[in-house]
């Protein structure tokens, strides 16, 4: 089964979202629609079936292969399944390097229902969240909060990921700008040349 292995305690070396993240939600039976602007989605898993672990502080990690063009670029929308447990808790979400040992990007979301649902969180262009081309996304709960992020075993439509347990990825999709952050391209190469440096 999965194999609980945070990623956390690595060097941080972008800022949390600030206030201009919003979030929306549909019924997880609705038809599926695509989060984003079909030239802008870079990666895509969102269809089910689904099948999901038992709620948990640690939602889970996933890693992934994107089609962008650089090697970071802004994140504009991050769609899941899953939830929390009680309504007005909060979840974090946070980007690693492909390697997962430096940490690229951070924020938190408070989700309004409880339950299970496909959420849409749309970022401000101005809290600059970088999502690098080929990483790792982990979710957890703050402070204690509690909640599932689904798997699905329908294959990624864009980009692609590495199963979690027999067929079974994670369900997510991203929207990225498709253009280099500025600063995304110094960042990933100070994050690397820190990393080399400590061998």
């Amino acid at each position: 089964m999965y194999s609980n292995v945070s990623l956390l305690g690595a060097l941080a070396l972008a800022c949390s979202a600030s206030a201009g993240i919003t979030t929306s939600f549909q019924e997880i039976g609705d038809p599926w629609q695509q989060g984003g602007l079909a030239e802008s989605v870079v990666y895509s898993s969102i269809p089910g079936p689904y099948a999901a672990f038992a709620a948990d502080p640690y939602l889970g990690a996933a890693n992934y292969s994107s089609t962008m063009a650089y090697n970071a670029e802004q994140l504009l929308s991050f769609r899941f399944v899953g939830g929390v447990d009680t309504a007005d808790s909060s979840l974090r979400f946070t980007f690693w390097n492909a390697a997962g040992d430096t940490q690229v990007s951070t924020f938190d979301v408070t989700l309004s229902q409880a339950g299970n649902y496909i959420w849409t969180i749309t970022l401000d262009a101005a809290d600059n969240i970088l999502a690098p081309q080929n990483g790792w996304m982990e979710v957890t709960g703050v402070d204690g909060a509690t909640g599932k992020w689904f798997l699905t075993t329908t294959a990624a439509s864009v980009g692609s990921q590495v199963p979690v347990s027999g067929d079974y990825i994670h369900a997510f999709e991203m929207t990225t700008s498709g253009v280099p952050a500025p600063g995304a391209l110094a960042l990933l190469g100070l994050a690397g040349l820190v990393s080399r440096r400590r061998r």
